[in-house]
């Protein structure tokens, strides 16, 4: 049960990024299981993170999902859950 929520809400996830968002889903990915990240450089070392270096300034120039769009989405997902 567990994972299919996340299996869920990362899909869910995953349709609201709009462009580049293979890559913003691998640097969420790279920055949620790197330990000590003090800088994009380190976090784009990791293997979670499958795209060249300038994907990731790419990425987040793209990026377009407003902040409280997005917590709307997140509180509408946790009381669905």
């Amino acid at each position: 049960m567990i994972f299919q929520n996340l299996r869920v809400f990362r899909q869910e996830l995953y349709g609201k990024l709009g462009r580049s968002k293979a890559a913003l889903f691998d640097l969420m990915d790279a920055l949620l299981t790197t330990s000590k990240a003090p800088s994009l450089v380190q976090v784009s070392h990791s293997p979670l993170f499958r795209r060249q270096w300038s994907s990731l300034f790419k990425a987040i120039e793209d990026f377009r999902l407003s902040s409280n769009s997005l917590m709307r989405w997140l509180i509408q997902f946790l009381v669905s859950s």
